[in-house]
């Protein structure tokens, strides 16, 4: 099975990818094209990875996120609280952030993010709040009045949060 790469940034419409095949893109990222219609980005070693915060209290939440983003070419910090998360994004801005909503003690997912806009350094970060309580928050508030990116419900997909990480750090992958 074949598709056109004229679909694909960086190849023009003649070219044709087989799934399975590694490419290079701009001498500097890998393409590979797994299954249709599932494109997944490859940073060779070469390139620094990106950095992502992850905060959540729930250490099975957190490694399957480590676990994740790692085979996705990410470089992951995880930390069970918002004070932790927030020490070292306040050390070295990330280039991303995925915190859980409600964490038990001291600061929660929307107090982090509240702290975060607050700081000149990272008030573009994206962040991704996660949550078991979606269906009583309101998204538009949570992007309106903490610049939110995404709010994701558990259980999720750990190929489409992949997906969604993608294209908030500016990625130029085709997800069809």
């Amino acid at each position: 099975m074949e598709c056109h790469a004229s679909t694909v940034p960086g190849f023009d419409a003649n070219s044709k990818l087989k799934w399975g095949a590694e490419l290079l893109v701009s001498n500097e990222r890998y393409l590979k094209v797994w299954s249709p219609p599932t494109l997944e980005l490859i940073v060779p070693s070469s390139s620094p990875p990106l950095r992502i915060v992850a905060c959540d209290d729930h250490a099975h939440i957190t490694c399957t996120l480590d676990m994740t983003l790692r085979k996705a070419g990410f470089a992951v910090e995880t930390y069970p609280s918002g004070e932790l998360a927030l020490e070292a994004i306040r050390r070295e801005p990330p280039a991303l952030i995925i915190t859980d909503c409600q964490m038990p003690g001291g600061m929660d997912g929307l107090q982090l993010c509240r702290l975060i806009r607050e700081d000149s350094r990272c008030h573009q970060i994206p962040i991704i709040v996660l949550t078991s309580k979606g269906y009583e928050l309101y998204e538009r508030q949570l992007q309106r009045d903490l610049q939110v990116s995404a709010l994701i419900g558990k259980p999720f997909s750990p190929r489409e949060l992949t997906k969604l990480v993608h294209v908030l750090v500016g990625h130029e992958v085709s997800f069809a």
